[in-house]
């Protein structure tokens, strides 16, 4: 939204009035320095409609005074050399403005270059995290299932360890009755079997339970090799994420840089302008000049 301009007519032809009173001759800048404030823009659209009314003014004094012929050519001729001197300064500002336009369209350039290049990188630094994440979220998945894995062999080493303490307490047994089976070895000699078949039963369920518990080594192991790749990967993802704040960080520094940039563009329009108004103020005074001759 365009913003109300605060600075009056009356502002500026009073400070104008007071300035060409003192023998200065009234600017733009000159006339924002004494207001403090204002847009360039609109104090030199206020001091060319003053210095039209000005001129008004000394074209119904000059026809008024009547002055003589050679006053007159006088007069124009020191008219036309301070318009060519005031030209000067005017002319040099122009080609200053004009360079520093050059220069910012120059940084203008240089600055979107970087602005695509922070976005690549932005956008990047975005894929990778997003990467990260889901590679986090199956690792999380994997450990999950590694531990319930874990759990259900522990469960089945724990019925293991039942049996076999069971298998032990039958062998117990069966030893406190040594004194027994010393008197009925002729019975024993037909039970033979059934123990040779308990025997076996424990050998088996011995080689069942170390069969689970190196299973259950091995899981804790990968449960420990997860989880230590888990941490590793949180680290790359807070990488990934410092990383792209950075970028987000220097897009934002490079908009304000950009914007700070733009704001002296009004200056060369101004300058612009003026010498235009010059130009044309010296194309009117030279016929008139021509015919008083």
């Amino acid at each position: 939204m365009a913003r109300t301009s605060t600075i009056t007519f009356g502002q500026v032809a009073q400070i104008a009035d007071a300035m060409k009173a003192a023998g200065n001759r009234p600017t733009a800048r000159a006339v924002r320095e004494r207001i403090g404030s204002g847009s360039m823009g609109t104090i030199h659209k206020l001091l060319q409609q003053w210095q039209g009314k000005a001129s008004e003014a000394d074209e119904d004094s000059e026809a008024a005074a009547e002055l003589p012929m050679h006053i007159q050519n006088a007069l124009m001729d020191f008219i036309g050399t301070e318009i060519a001197t005031a030209c000067e300064p005017i002319n040099e500002e122009l080609q200053a403005a004009k360079e520093a336009a050059e220069e910012l369209a120059t940084e203008n350039e240089r600055l979107s270059r970087l602005i695509e290049t922070l976005e690549k990188d932005s956008y990047n630094a975005e894929m990778a995290r997003s990467s990260e994440k889901a590679r986090a979220d199956a690792l999380h998945r994997e450990l999950a299932e590694a531990k319930a894995h874990l759990a259900e062999a522990n469960a089945r080493n724990t019925e293991y360890l039942r049996d076999l303490d069971r298998s032990q307490r039958q062998t117990e047994m069966l030893a406190s009755l040594q004194p027994e089976l010393a008197q009925a070895r002729t019975a024993l000699t037909s039970s033979e079997a059934a123990r040779i078949e308990a025997e076996r039963s424990t050998a088996v369920l011995s080689a069942q339970l170390v069969a689970k518990s190196e299973k259950a080594n091995e899981l804790e192991a990968r449960l420990k090799t997860a989880e230590s790749l888990v941490v590793a990967k949180d680290g790359e993802l807070k990488q990934a994420n410092n990383h792209y704040q950075a970028c987000a960080a220097r897009l934002e520094a490079a908009a304000r840089e950009i914007e700070s940039l733009r704001k002296p563009a009004p200056k060369a329009a101004a300058l612009a302008k003026a010498l235009t108004k010059a130009s044309t103020t010296k194309k009117n005074t030279k016929p008139a000049t021509d015919g008083n001759t």
